[in-house]
């Protein structure tokens, strides 16, 4: 729901539905949308060959956190042996799973398989969930403050919660007092449950059901056949619009109950009669017949609006829909019109004239911006109003008053196709229309804006939108600044674990289509824990942004240099021509890592031991990158740190 938030849709907008059948609801179709675990679904799906499309909340900036392990403060306090043993239990348990998938899948399907997967499914969910803990590249365990930050602050931007409280006690220390750092705190990984939907039932299900269809094909058109004319009548009969069924001469031949309950005819009295004689008025019948003429002479005219006679001798608004009824041998073609009485909307829409008149009138003096945008049947459009205050956006009134083009020339250009697809939307379905723009100011800048407004259909076939737009620009800058804290180290300003791992895969992507090469450093300080423990963490902080600091003057801006935790950092190394240039950057961190630093008046020297993986050499995706990279460091650290060693196949037996 917050994602939907964050993407301006509003809650009320959607319909959420009890779940009931799940997987198989979504596949036939009663769902549009479901909430599913990547190591589940996607298999169940990928199985039965049915396309479909992932909406990640992660790209949205909704990368929260999911299952995490949760303790009383009372009983940390009480028993901190107890929640220290059960949180190690916990993640020693994840980590021998995650190291010994097959042992694991044995053991469910012997003891466990509560779900009722195979072993396929739970192969396929042992590498969905490797890739997404990454537990060579990320501790088990860890927990990082700023995104718990992060996802306080969206959650408070949509009055879900109330940021009052600090998060200082909100993380569990194992070591309370040793390590008095207040920025990280450990949880236990989150112990991800599982929703089984029994995949492989529905499977089998399909295919009796396939099978079945196919023994009796021919008995079901019959079946189909006899149904039709039950079908059309149930449909016909219940249709919330008035329905009538016409031919040649303007001869109704059905007429269903809603048009008897807005008109006061009923069916009988109606059948085989002339309907421009008695539902037309006498001013609109010349104009109207020869319209009529031409649908029935397959000239369809699909949709139109005109005044209607009720048996009282009202007269009624109402739009039309006609369309052309299967033709039939023998019989002469027909035409089936629906109906709606639209008379409280051609009201309302009088009402809202003379709102928005007066809104015209004191317009002038609004924050924002009112307008009033037409898009004419021929696809053209223009803005019939719009208030003085457009001159925030570097035009004014006249400009749009026949061509609505000039505002979207002074769009960004990444904006205007959205823009243009959203309106395209909210005409054919007449529904609100909201969106975000940037907009080119006096001094070439762009400046943040959201529109919303709300379409009416014309008589005429255009769509006008009576809205309103707003300067969003100081909510767009709160919302990068939010963006940046919840993707970047808070100590050392790097990009953290997750921008990392979207960086990486974004670059494996653009190497294997291009065919280049890249590399990744494995990064561990060497000795920094005992200066950290002797001058205490606040001197082991200034000296991680130093380090920080040399390495990124290290790499070219193309390169990325994250901090994944404590003293550990990786280094991702674009477009590679031979490892030799690899090395070389490696080397450059390495010596500059260990030059002595000067803080708060000590001299303090460390220096660092680089793994080095190259791709496509050394691993055909992040994970095998990550970790060849890291046994190569540990490959340095055996033969006396302060070193750099790349990947070999024989490193596999170091650790």
């Amino acid at each position: 729901k917050a994602m939907f938030l964050n993407e301006g849709i509003p809650l009320e907008k959607l319909q959420f539905v009890a779940d009931q059948h799940h997987l198989s609801d979504f596949i036939g179709g009663q769902v549009t949308g479901l909430y599913a675990y990547l190591s589940n679904e996607p298999f169940a799906l990928q199985q039965q060959g049915i396309a479909y499309s992932l909406l990640k909340p992660q790209t949205y900036g909704m990368d929260f956190y999911g299952d995490a392990l949760f303790t009383r403060q009372a009983l940390a306090q009480e028993r901190p042996e107890v929640v220290a043993a059960f949180r190690a239990a916990s993640i020693r348990g994840w980590e021998y799973a995650l190291e010994h998938p097959d042992e694991i899948i044995d053991l469910i399907l012997a003891h466990y398989n509560t779900q009722g997967k195979d072993k396929a499914h739970l192969q396929f969910e042992a590498r969905s969930l490797d890739s997404l803990i990454r537990p060579k590249l990320i501790q088990i365990g860890h927990s990082n403050t700023g995104r718990w930050s992060h996802i306080v602050q969206t959650y408070a931007r949509f009055g879900v919660v109330k940021a009052e409280k600090s998060l200082d006690d909100f993380f569990y220390e194992p070591n309370r007092k040793v390590d008095l750092t207040r920025l990280y705190f450990y949880l236990a990984v989150a112990l991800t449950v599982l929703l089984g939907v029994g995949g492989v039932a529905f499977y089998i299900h399909r295919i009796n059901r396939r099978l079945q269809l196919a023994v009796n094909q021919q008995v079901a058109v019959e079946v189909q056949l006899r149904d039709s004319e039950s079908r059309y009548r149930v449909f016909f009969e219940t249709s919330p619009s008035a329905g009538i069924v016409w031919r040649e001469g303007f001869i109704i031949t059905d007429w269903n109950s809603q048009a008897a309950a807005m008109f006061g005819w009923s069916r009988q009295e109606v059948l085989g009669r002339d309907f421009s004689l008695f539902l037309l008025p006498a001013a609109e019948r010349e104009q109207l017949l020869p319209e009529l003429g031409q649908l029935l002479q397959h000239n369809v005219r699909p949709h139109g609006v005109n005044d209607n006679l009720t048996r009282d001798g009202r007269v009624i608004t109402c739009e039309w829909f006609n369309a052309w009824l299967p033709e039939m041998p023998g019989q002469p073609r027909e035409i089936i019109s629906l109906a709606i009485d639209i008379s409280d909307r051609k009201a309302a829409e009088q009402v809202r004239e003379e709102a928005f008149e007066f809104l015209r009138k004191v317009s002038a003096n609004a924050p924002g911006v009112v307008y009033q945008y037409r898009l004419r049947p021929d696809g053209s459009s223009h803005f019939p109003y719009v208030s003085s205050r457009i001159e925030l956006f570097g035009l004014s009134p006249e400009s749009l008053a026949e061509d609505a083009s000039p505002i979207f020339a002074a769009a960004h250009p990444d904006d205007v196709g959205p823009i243009q697809e959203s309106i395209r939307q909210s005409a054919l379905n007449l529904t609100p229309w909201r969106g975000q723009f940037r907009i080119r100011q006096a001094d070439g800048s762009y400046r943040w804006y959201e529109g919303q407004s709300t379409p009416e259909r014309e008589a005429d076939g255009g769509i006008v939108w009576y809205g309103y737009y707003a300067d969003i620009q100081a909510q767009k800058e709160t919302e990068a600044q939010i963006t940046a804290m919840a993707l970047h180290d808070a100590l050392t300003g790097l990009p953290n674990r997750a921008l990392f791992t979207d960086r990486m895969e974004n670059a494996l992507a653009a190497a294997r289509r291009d065919q280049t090469r890249l590399a990744q450093l494995f990064i561990d300080l060497d000795k920094f824990k005992p200066i950290n423990d002797r001058f205490g963490h606040a001197l082991g902080d200034e000296l991680l942004k130093e380090v920080a600091a040399r390495m990124r003057a290290s790499i070219r801006e193309s390169d990325t240099a994250a901090r994944i935790g404590g003293d550990e950092f990786v280094v991702l190394l674009r477009n590679i021509q031979q490892q030799e240039d690899a090395l070389a950057v490696a080397e450059k961190i390495r010596q500059a890592i260990s030059q002595p630093f000067i803080i708060a008046g000590h001299r303090l020297s460390i220096s660092a031991s680089i793994g080095l993986s190259h791709f496509p050499e050394h691993g055909s995706d992040l994970l095998e990158l990550s970790k060849n990279a890291d046994q190569a460091m540990y490959r340095a650290k055996q033969q006396g740190r302060d070193g750099v060693v790349i990947y070999l196949p024989d490193l596999d037996s170091v650790c």
